[in-house]
């Protein structure tokens, strides 16, 4: 699994050094298991500290935690395009500085939590670019930082976005491809909540039962898709409580878009449109991207009812939306929207999509 500072720092600077790095690799639903299992059975690193080099402290540690919020917040606002380098050149310059520099053991574990967020979020961002082999390049030493730390919070978040990504992967696979990665999503999923175990919180708790649901309904399982929101609805009403960090974004709201997500696509699109609409009119404007992919999804949720004139109608909202973001992920959602329009027979929404995807 590796997910040593030194391989994040050289993964990194070949990333920087190439341009053209591992651009066109195949992303496959299977990609994600080998580290699932070998974070399922991982023991957390004993000794954690370094002697020699420049010294680094807790306080080097939050200041690094603070640029990475503020990274954060402008991925939701703007999609990953416009931040990739900034990120990768950040995460290489700070674990190259790990690699040579004095802290103890207590900083070394806050350290690597540190650098685990910064690797996952890297990979979200190369991701949002289109580029997936990469970007689970660096979910993969993510996840192996968190769980050398000791920090099976961040790595139950790194294995929830890994289902998340399989879920996306199943939106533009056919036939058995998209039953297998349905079947990794799910399994993906558990294996977060596995590895959280009892340091699951409400809302973290919710948020991997919720995505769990999602794999579910990709396999058309709908007694497993209520079974796992019915958790996810459990968990989140325990809180409130103090929540990790890095998903300090999630609410009631995010969870409501992912149940409609839900009910849409396990044969009830009327109650996911609801709960889908509910959400989109809760979501702050600064949630710019949460806000273009509801709308993407309400528009499915209305195709699915074969409501044609209310699926263009927010569609063409969604594309304003996603014309303003530096987000190829949400472009493909576009895409996958479109598939859903022609096999509708929805062909002014297939239009308004084609004109758009031209331009």
């Amino acid at each position: 699994m590796g997910g040593t500072i030194a391989t994040v720092a050289e993964l990194s600077r070949r990333d920087l050094s190439r341009r053209d790095f591992m651009v066109g690799s195949a992303a496959v639903a299977a990609v994600f298991a080998e580290p699932a299992w070998l974070a399922m059975t991982a023991v957390p690193g004993g000794d954690l500290g370094r002697a020699g080099g420049s010294r680094i402290g807790m306080a080097d540690v939050e200041v690094l935690r603070s640029v990475l919020r503020n990274f954060e917040v402008l991925h939701r606002r703007h999609g990953g395009g416009l931040l990739r380098a900034q990120v990768v050149q950040l995460l290489n310059q700070q674990s190259r500085r790990a690699v040579e520099g004095s802290y103890s053991d207590e900083v070394g574990g806050h350290l690597l939590s540190a650098l685990s967020e910064l690797a996952f979020l890297a990979g979200l961002i190369t991701v949002d670019t289109g580029r997936h082999a990469l970007g689970h390049r660096y979910y993969t030493q993510a996840l192996g930082l968190a769980m050398r730390a000791g920090d099976k919070s961040s790595g139950g978040n790194v294995l929830a976005e890994m289902s998340r990504e399989t879920i996306d992967l199943s939106a533009r696979a056919t036939g058995d491809d998209v039953l297998d990665a349905g079947q990794h999503a799910a399994a993906l999923a558990r294996s977060a909540l596995y590895v959280v175990g009892d340091r699951a919180t409400p809302a973290v708790s919710a948020y991997i039962h919720a995505i769990e649901a999602r794999g579910l309904a990709v396999l058309g399982d709908t007694k497993g898709v209520l079974r796992a929101l019915g958790e996810a609805q459990r968990a989140f009403e325990r809180g409130p409580a103090e929540e990790p960090a890095w998903l300090g974004y999630y609410t009631e709201v995010d969870l409501t878009s992912d149940i409609g997500q839900c009910l849409r696509d396990s044969g009830r699109p009327r109650q996911g449109l609801v709960m889908l609409e509910r959400a989109l009119y809760a979501l702050p404007e600064g949630r710019v991207t949460s806000r273009a992919k509801t709308q993407i999804h309400i528009a499915a949720a209305q195709l699915a009812l074969r409501d044609f004139e209310a699926a263009d109608h927010v569609t063409a909202a969604a594309l304003d939306s996603v014309g303003g973001l530096s987000s190829e992920r949400t472009v493909e959602r576009v895409r996958a929207l479109r598939r859903r329009a022609g096999q509708v027979g929805a062909g002014r929404v297939g239009e308004r999509i084609t004109a758009f995807l031209a331009s």
